[in-house]
């Protein structure tokens, strides 16, 4: 991946809930989360499995595709998390057909 890229990624937590975030480095962010140091969320509701993430063009791409992601229903968002386990060959530019459904 290109030095700038970013990927939004999705954890599973022990609650049920799916936690969103934004890193450049996924792998090494988990482990974080893991360690219970990332977020206060996840020092909370502790985390399963990091369901997967999807590569952006850089920071603003990624973290638009975040806000979006949030603001989904929770149907909207199970329906979508095929997304993230996908293998993306090159980051993506635009978050609105990972959102509003459309093929990547």
């Amino acid at each position: 991946m290109p030095p700038n890229c970013w990927s939004l990624y999705l954890i599973e937590c022990q609650n049920g809930a799916i936690y969103t975030g934004i890193s450049p480095d996924v792998d090494a962010r988990y482990a974080v989360h893991l360690a219970g140091k990332g977020a206060r969320y996840t020092l909370i509701n502790r985390p399963l499995r990091l369901i997967g993430h999807i590569p952006f063009q850089d920071r603003r791409r990624a973290a638009q595709a975040e806000v979006a992601f949030k603001k989904l229903t929770k149907y909207q968002k199970q329906d979508r998390i095929g997304e993230f386990q996908k293998s993306y060959p090159e980051p993506l530019t635009d978050h609105r057909d990972l959102i509003y459904g459309e093929d990547l």
